[in-house]
C-alpha cells in the first residue's frame, strides 16, 4: 500500500518532491525508496535536483533503488557527471549501470564538447555498443541505444550506426532512428 501511495505522488504537484526525496533517502523499505525515486522522475517541472539525487545514489546500498535514482536524473539539467561516473563504473548490476549511462548520456548531450562528453565517448560508448549488440534483454539493449541517442556525440553516432547494421531488428531500428542523417 505504501508503494502504491508513493507512486501516486508522481502525478501530483512539485510540492510533493521534498517528501519524495525524504522517502527515497531514508525509508527502511527498498520498494518504497525505489517508488519514491520513480515518482520524482515524473516531476519534470523541478529540473534542479541533480546534486540531491546524486547524493542519494551515493548513499544507496540497493542497485534497484540506485537504478531508479539514475532514471530520476534524466529530466534534470544539473547532472553532476563527474561525481556519477566513478559510481556508475562500479555498478555490477547491468540495469543500474545502463540507467546510469543514460544519465551520463543526458549530461554529455547537455554539454557538447565538454570533458563529460569526451569521457562518455572514450569510456562508455564502447560498452553501450557491446550491450546493445550482445545477449542482453531487449529492454537493456534498448536502454543502451537510448543512452547513445541522449549523448548526441560523434562517437555515439558511430555506435548507433554500427548497432543499426548489426543488432536484432527492433534494436537496429531504434538505433537507425537516432542517427542525425539517414543513409
Amino acid at each position: 500500500m505504501r508503494v502504491v501511495a508513493t507512486e501516486s505522488l508522481a502525478f501530483s504537484t512539485k510540492e510533493a518532491v521534498p517528501f519524495l526525496l525524504g522517502l527515497a533517502g531514508a525509508d527502511a523499505d527498498t520498494d518504497v525508496r525505489a517508488s519514491a525515486a520513480w515518482a520524482i522522475s515524473a516531476q519534470v517541472d523541478d529540473q534542479h535536483l541533480g546534486q540531491t539525487l546524486t547524493g542519494l545514489a551515493e548513499q544507496e546500498t540497493e542497485a534497484y533503488v540506485r537504478r531508479r535514482l539514475y532514471e530520476a536524473l534524466l529530466p534534470q539539467t544539473d547532472i553532476p557527471a563527474e561525481r556519477l561516473l566513478p559510481m556508475i563504473e562500479a555498478e555490477d548490476d547491468v540495469a543500474a549501470r545502463v540507467a546510469g549511462f543514460n544519465a551520463l548520456g543526458r549530461a554529455a548531450g547537455l554539454r557538447p564538447g565538454s570533458a563529460v562528453a569526451a569521457a562518455f565517448d572514450q569510456q562508455i560508448v564502447p560498452e553501450l555498443l557491446q550491450i546493445a549488440t550482445s545477449e542482453n534483454s531487449l529492454n537493456i539493449q534498448m536502454r543502451a541505444v537510448f543512452a547513445l541517442r541522449r549523448a548526441q556525440t560523434e562517437a555515439a553516432q558511430g555506435a548507433l550506426a554500427a548497432i543499426a547494421r548489426s543488432a536484432q531488428p527492433q534494436v537496429a531500428i531504434v538505433a537507425q532512428n537516432g542517427l542525425w542523417t539517414q543513409n
